[in-house]
């Protein structure tokens, strides 16, 4: 299955949209997105009380554009802003 978007798998931990999985290769990855970071703002829209699937669909979005995520990485504060350009992303083979 594939969809366009940036290669990072986000989960929410205690309430709150993290990132547990950059896939190799990916935008998500080649930007500098790692494990364990916590998703706090999209495009400048925080995401404040926002379900996760609704997380996503601000992430996802046509292939070529770019996403700017602010994130808050452990042990480093303030937080960091990263601008992905989204890709059709394989996210598994059969």
């Amino acid at each position: 299955m594939s969809v366009c978007g940036i290669g990072a798998v986000v989960t929410e931990r205690e309430g709150r949209p993290v990132i547990t999985n950059v896939l190799t290769n990916s935008p998500a990855q080649q930007a500098g997105l790692i494990p364990y970071d916590e998703i706090v703002q999209i495009d400048d829209k925080k995401i404040d009380g926002l379900k996760l699937a609704d997380v996503v669909k601000l992430i996802r979005g046509p292939a070529g554009t770019v996403v700017k995520i602010l994130v808050v990485r452990a042990g480093q504060y303030p937080p960091e802003s990263f601008e992905v350009k989204r890709a059709v992303v394989q996210l598994w083979t059969r």
